[in-house]
């Protein structure tokens, strides 16, 4: 009888040590997957930043290209202007 009840002993101390053991894993498997969620968070934030990077880069390569065509529009329009005041002449001088 005494071997079974230090068998049993034996049995509860590793039923113990077992449930501490799955407790501990638990807690180390909660830890990881808040860090995967916090990595996650963070690539997606990281994707966002990127895109809006590229969607700027692309609005100031558009700006860029309108300024010039714009500057060369100026440059037209005032030589129309020339051109018509000109016109505008030979026409009152007639």
């Amino acid at each position: 009888m005494l071997a079974v009840a230090e068998m049993n002993a034996m049995l509860h101390a590793a039923e113990a040590k077992l449930i501490q053991k799955r407790d501990e894993l638990k807690q180390v498997t909660d830890s990881v997957d808040a860090l995967r969620a916090k990595c996650d968070e963070a690539v997606n934030e990281k994707q966002r930043l990127d895109d809006q990077s590229q969607q700027t880069k692309n609005r100031l390569i558009r700006a860029e290209k309108l300024t010039t065509l714009l500057a060369q529009e100026q440059i037209r329009w005032a030589a129309d202007y020339e051109k018509l005041a000109k016109d505008l002449e030979l026409i009152v001088g007639m």
